[in-house]
């Protein structure tokens, strides 16, 4: 899971819950507690491993339950073993573009794993039970967001100073340059720039050529 993070991106979790040996956990079920601005998307793999040689085990899948902002996989009656069993949870989630994944905020996800001392459900579950005797301690991942930030700085070859202007007469070739700079602290993708030409004279501009320069920049259209 990543530390870091920026809107529309996709984080990959991993949360794994482990059943004590000699421990039996009647309608083990994981819950995970998104916070604002991350959406779950689907779960890549529910996975159980057994004692230090990891051998496998059971539940080995798990379908997802969400309500709201919650996320449980119900794992059904664990028997007692003699070794520890691990289960592992790989799900998918996309940052989402509100208020709560702005620059600088912190997106904060909690899970734990909660189990009855007796067998209290008896079908498999539609929605994310609750309402259990026992329940782990909760663990968290803190993601925190960043974002690019672009600037722009359009010139004309001629122009005092920044004031962006400058004479000019019918025949004259013009170079304009535009700039754009990432200032932020995450990359920035599928950036198109786009510059309007005046249409108060129709006709009256003809382009001599278009030129793209930078650091990993490529000129992906060359339309003008």
């Amino acid at each position: 899971t990543p530390s870091t993070a920026t809107k529309g991106q996709s984080v990959t979790y991993t949360v794994t819950a482990t059943i004590p040996a000699n421990v039996t956990a009647f309608d083990a079920t994981v819950h995970d507690m998104l916070p604002t601005g991350l959406v779950y998307v689907s779960t890549t793999s529910v996975t159980c491993a057994q004692g230090v040689s990891n051998s496998p085990c059971s539940p080995n899948g798990a379908t997802a339950l969400t309500s709201g902002n919650t996320v449980a996989w119900y794992l059904d009656d664990l028997a007692a073993v003699a070794d520890e069993r691990r289960v592992t949870i790989v799900y998918v989630v996309y940052v989402d573009n509100v208020a709560a994944t702005n620059r600088g905020s912190t997106l904060r996800n909690t899970a734990q794993v909660q189990w009855n001392r007796t067998d209290e459900i008896t079908t498999p579950p539609a929605t994310p039970p609750g309402g259990f005797d026992n329940s782990s301690p909760v663990v968290q991942h803190a993601v925190a967001m960043q974002e690019p930030r672009l600037t722009i700085d359009k010139n004309v070859g001629g122009q005092v100073g920044d004031n962006d202007n400058r004479r000019a007469k019918p025949g004259d070739e013009l170079t304009y340059s535009v700039r754009v700079a990432n200032t932020g602290n995450r990359p920035a993708y599928d950036v198109k720039v786009s510059d309007v030409i005046s249409a108060a004279a129709p006709g009256d501009w003809n382009f001599a050529y278009t030129d793209v320069v930078g650091d990993g920049v490529a000129l992906t259209d060359g339309s003008v």
